[in-house]
């Protein structure tokens, strides 16, 4: 598990119909079953002086931990709390039976204390597994758990994923004709279902949930149809984040080349890294740009009182290029593609996108002559 809780990348977690995670392998839902284990053994989220899950009040920083860890939905909250809980309770029992029970009283307990529980919080858990409240509710679980009838036999594997596979190999041919369900069948030998966990469906599944849900599932083709467009979704959307972090890196590092050669040139030039980031639609214009400077950049000058004046041109025509030819590509590219400014409450096409356009190449070249006349 280290290797888990350190690890940066995020693993996509799928649900079923009832919030329970199903996918997208087996081997993932395991993985988050033993996380959620590890979390449970916890002192700093799940401390054992806590005698109440309601009164655990690290629930909301867990939550977020988990999210850090995994990507699952909100609506998975229930289930997450519920297998942590269950976790929590069954590290407490076998902690008791370990370290309480073994021996005979308090100073032989203190004296074998795990080094990783911490000496106060190991006090509180003896004087409360002392006390006479304890000792009854403990009497009374003993009785109640004895009554059990069938265990859980399936191991790390969750009844969500069972269930799965099993609706995949049947399909729907448990319904009989007049409607009903085989759960009918189930309850008729097992008894009626009580309030809480319904049985055979797993974690964070109550009798509301399947009433409601039952006459809204669909075939086990189309939820794992739709399971798979989520998984696509949810990678195009990481994929554009990349590229479009790469995006900026490049035209970044396009904008400080630029900016260093112009300073070669005029070590007096003032330049504003973000004027020509914005002046350079893409990293397409931004490169082809740089590349017109190396080749005035190149050329051999005719005297000294030349050069002086042949670095202002070669920078006045860079910065022309850099703020009107991206403004006409735009334009034409515009027109060809029939798109729109979302600022512009009309088309490019139209007359007045031309007069817009035509204004702004106005203004370009105005700075430009102001520019010349420094």
């Amino acid at each position: 598990m280290p290797r888990v809780h350190g690890r940066k990348e995020r693993k996509i977690i799928i649900l079923n119909e009832y919030n329970q995670p199903v996918g997208p392998t087996i081997e993932v839902i395991k993985e988050l079953g033993s996380f959620l284990s590890t979390l449970a053994r916890s002192g700093t989220f799940c401390p054992l002086n806590v005698f109440n899950w309601r009164k655990l009040d690290t629930k909301d920083d867990m939550w977020k931990y988990i999210k850090e860890t995994y990507d699952i939905p909100d609506e998975a909250k229930p289930w997450v709390f519920e297998s942590v809980c269950s976790a929590w309770r069954k590290y407490k029992s076998q902690f008791k039976t370990t370290h309480f029970t073994t021996y005979e009283n308090d100073e032989l307990r203190m004296e074998n204390r795990p080094v990783d529980i911490p000496k106060s919080h190991f006090k509180d858990l003896l004087k409360y597994w002392n006390s006479d409240p304890h000792k009854k509710i403990s009497e009374t679980n003993t009785k109640n758990r004895n009554k059990l009838k069938c265990s859980h036999t399936a191991g790390r594997t969750p009844f969500a994923l069972i269930c799965e596979a099993e609706m995949e190999r049947i399909q729907s041919t448990q319904e009989s004709e007049d409607g009903s369900h085989s759960d009918d069948a189930f309850a008729s030998v097992m008894g009626p279902e009580y309030p809480g966990r319904v049985r055979l469906y797993g974690r964070g599944v109550t009798k509301t949930v399947l009433k409601g849900e039952k006459g809204s599932l669909g075939s086990s083709d189309e939820r794992m149809q739709q399971k798979m467009e989520k998984i696509e979704e949810k990678m195009q959307q990481r994929m554009h984040e990349k590229l479009n972090e790469q995006k900026d890196a490049m035209e970044q590092n396009i904008t400080m080349n630029v900016i260093t050669r112009l300073q070669r040139l005029n070590p007096d030039l003032q330049l504003d890294p973000y004027m020509l980031r914005f002046s350079a639609h893409s990293p397409v214009e931004a490169s082809y740009a740089q590349k017109i400077l190396v080749q005035l950049n190149s050329r051999p000058s005719a005297g000294s009182n030349n050069q002086g004046q042949y670095a202002p041109n070669v920078i006045h025509l860079l910065l022309f290029l850099l703020l009107f030819l991206p403004c006409l590509g735009f334009f034409f590219g515009s027109r060809q593609r029939g798109y729109e400014m979302p600022c512009f409450p009309f088309s490019l096409g139209s007359p007045y996108g031309c007069i817009i356009m035509s204004l702004y190449s106005y203004i370009d070249i105005y700075i430009i002559c102001l520019l010349s006349l420094l």
